[in-house]
């Protein structure tokens, strides 16, 4: 719900954009569901009354404990139906091994019942009423955090993004203003801009002599602040091609790796971005220092497993690579003496996912 109405505040979402969004989130509901009209949750709860007796013969394997208990638990509520949630059929309908479905025909098909919970009617009509309430309480939400503020006289970084905009498109004061005051806008990471700081952007490009905008397309995936990559191929297409300069070149990174990541970035955006705008060549300088002899020691990419499925061996382990790395001495180059040097403790970064992963 937070998302959403953050979303709706970053978009500056009036109350018929929201129910436009939601008639929209639901008729991509009805399509992925592939609800079947001939199943329903009466004909699961049929099959299960039928075999409630049932106990499944042979020699039973592990991965069968989770249905087994899973239907155990959907018996003991036949008399309860109302208890039963969508999860109880999901564990009901988990995976079982080949040989106890050949050897339990009617237990196979009790599996394969609840295991299309989500096919029926029932849970179809129930995901489109959770959608609403998600979409009703975000935007109820948002009426009552601008109340709140109002009655305060508050604003927020939001409401400061709307006001300036408001200012730009309407007050010939500022407009004026700003016009004479500065000559040129620039604008780095571009691709994450929000839609409400995009609309910024394209008022200031018309009020002053030059404006600059520097982004990445690739990076606009993360949907960092509400970003959203296909705004960028839209102001792409908005300025004229003359005035777009693709920055081609990698002036920090060795020829392996900036290879290794065109060849993973032409397949994952092919058909999304030009060509140009998704490849990369290392520079000459990088060039020529990959050449000197008794230069690098290593590859550019050097992948390391690792069999510890505990994280902290995981970790320990780490931290043994890294300081057989320092001991080694493998030469790394200096930019700031150009040349080649031992490997230092500062030459080495370790990049996780997550901040609690750090402090693990």
């Amino acid at each position: 719900v937070k998302n959403l109405a953050s979303r709706f505040r970053a978009y500056n979402f009036q109350k018929k954009d929201v129910e436009r969004s939601k008639a929209e989130a639901i008729s991509y509901a009805e399509e992925f569901l592939l609800t079947n009209p001939a199943l329903s949750t009466s004909k699961i709860w049929e099959k299960i009354e039928e075999t409630r007796d049932r106990v499944p013969e042979g020699d039973l394997a592990a991965k069968d404990n989770d249905a087994i208990e899973g239907l155990q638990k959907l018996r003991k509520l036949i008399t309860n139906k109302q208890f039963a949630t969508w999860a109880d059929f999901a564990n009901a309908g988990k995976e079982i091994a080949v040989k106890t479905s050949k050897n339990n025909e009617w237990f196979n098909e009790v599996v394969l019942l609840c295991r299309q919970y989500h096919r029926t009617p029932e849970f179809a009509s129930e995901y489109i009423q959770f959608v609403q309430l998600i979409y009703d309480i975000a935007y109820e939400l948002i009426d009552s955090y601008q109340a709140y503020k109002q009655e305060r006289g508050l604003i927020d970084f939001a409401d400061q993004e709307l006001l300036f905009l408001n200012m730009l498109q309407k007050n010939e004061v500022v407009k004026n203003e700003i016009a004479a005051t500065f000559k040129i806008v620039m604008v780095d990471e571009f691709q994450d801009s929000s839609p409400v700081q995009l609309a910024i952007f394209y008022c200031l490009k018309d009020l002053v002599a030059n404006a600059v905008w520097v982004g990445d397309p690739k990076q606009s995936i993360y949907g960092f602040r509400d970003s959203d990559s296909e705004l960028f191929n839209i102001a792409l297409k908005s300025v004229d091609e003359k005035s777009i300069k693709p920055l081609s070149e990698s002036y920090r990174s060795r020829p392996g790796i900036v290879h290794a990541v065109n060849s993973i970035f032409s397949g994952l955006f092919q058909g999304l971005l030009e060509d140009e705008h998704i490849t990369l060549q290392p520079s000459a300088k990088v060039k020529e220092v990959e050449a000197r002899p008794n230069g690098y020691s290593l590859p550019a990419i050097h992948i390391q497993f690792y069999d510890e499925k505990n994280f902290k061996d995981y970790y320990v382990a780490i931290g043994a690579y890294v300081k057989n790395v320092l001991k080694s001495g493998i030469k790394v180059y200096d930019v700031k003496g150009d040349n080649f040097r031992s490997i230092r403790g500062g030459d080495i970064a370790l990049l996780f996912r997550t901040n609690p992963a750090i402090e693990e």
